[in-house]
């Protein structure tokens, strides 16, 4: 993002602060910019001072306009709660993450907690704010987007109450109520506060969808909103046993999973991949991946399967896999993980399954 805004307006650009995670290729940047490393997809202290350094940013600028560049995995990149330390951060999101939150509830309740998140840093800043977003919500405003840092928040801290109510035991939902602030509201900014969604995770289906067409494959593109991983690895398998030969679907979806107490190594991609394995018909693959090059806490970019892979697996192996959230040990078994190395990129998962 911020070798495109370069090329457009390089020599408008006064300074910069660039917040990114771990192995992101930051190569060819001047003096004007500084460069800051967080946690993602777990926030670390790095990200609770990188939000504050951020906010002091945006506090001092005093140019005409200030350009946010915002995509997925802005809320970890800038976490830093109001009223709690960052390990009752992490612990909320786990909790969260079992009960199955979906992205829209789990950004509702950062947004209400985040120092530097759900339009807090338009609100300091002293010029007209214009942000550009690279979307990883499938469907999605671009309040939800990285947790709105920048924009204008439509939704309140009712909301934000209801989804602890309704997801954490009372003293649990008690205690992250207590630290919920209320986020600024449409029209409330002083200054001018607009925005743009510049690119979407369907435009990462159709780019490859148009891709394999070009290498002579038919493709189909789906886009499905609300789903488990379950759901996602028992609609796949079903796509896949429609195809032809030579033909394709590209799925783009980033589903809900719970996780145990005693989870093992793995991500939402891979599980997938891992749950429809000994269930795709003969002759098909499966390619399961994270846009961002990072698939949760796997070490990988997701996963590359075909039928012939499940034959000889030992199904007890699998079963408690799945189990536990610990994909990525089958997968590393198999050599079926793909590198897990950073695209500079957020835009949702994508999965392809293919017929040869």
């Amino acid at each position: 993002m911020l070798t495109g805004l370069r090329l457009a307006l390089d020599d408008r650009v006064q300074r910069g602060l660039l917040v990114t995670t771990d192995g992101t290729p930051c190569d060819g940047l001047d003096q004007r910019f500084t460069v800051r490393r967080a946690g993602h997809p777990l926030p670390d202290t790095r990200s609770v001072v990188a939000a504050s350094e951020t906010l002091d940013f945006v506090r001092s600028c005093r140019s005409q306009v200030l350009v946010a560049l915002v995509s997925g995995g802005t809320s970890s990149l800038l976490s830093s709660p109001f009223d709690a330390s960052i390990e009752d951060l992490r612990t909320l999101s786990a909790a969260l993450l079992a009960c199955g939150a979906s992205i829209h509830e789990m950004n509702i309740v950062r947004r209400h907690l985040g120092r530097a998140l759900g339009g807090r840093l338009a609100a300091e800043a002293p010029v007209p704010t214009f942000s550009l977003v690279v979307s990883d919500v499938i469907g999605g405003d671009v309040h939800d987007v990285g947790s709105g840092p920048t924009v204008e928040d439509p939704t309140t801290l009712d909301d934000a109450a209801r989804v602890l109510r309704t997801l954490l035991p009372p003293p649990q939902a008690s205690f992250w109520m207590s630290r919920l602030r209320e986020t600024p509201k449409p029209g409330t900014i002083a200054h001018p506060c607009a925005s743009a969604v510049v690119l979407r995770p369907e435009h990462l289906a159709a780019s490859m969808a148009s891709q394999l067409e070009a290498d002579g494959i038919r493709c189909r593109l789906h886009t499905i909103l609300d789903a488990t991983g379950e759901d996602l690895a028992t609609r796949l398998v079903s796509e896949a046993k429609q195809l032809d030969p030579g033909q394709a679907c590209v799925v783009t979806c980033e589903p809900t999973m719970t996780l145990p107490d005693d989870h093992g190594a793995g991500g939402r991609a891979g599980w997938v991949a891992l749950s429809a394995l000994c269930r795709l018909p003969e002759g098909t693959s499966l390619l399961a991946a994270a846009s961002d090059g990072i698939d949760g806490t796997s070490g990988a970019g997701g996963a590359c399967i075909s039928a012939e892979h499940g034959r000889d697996l030992d199904r007890s192996l699998l079963e408690q896999a799945l189990r536990l959230r610990d994909d990525a040990t089958v997968h590393q078994k198999l050599g079926t993980n793909l590198p897990g190395v950073p695209t500079g990129l957020n835009l949702s998962d994508v999965y392809v399954v293919l017929r040869a």
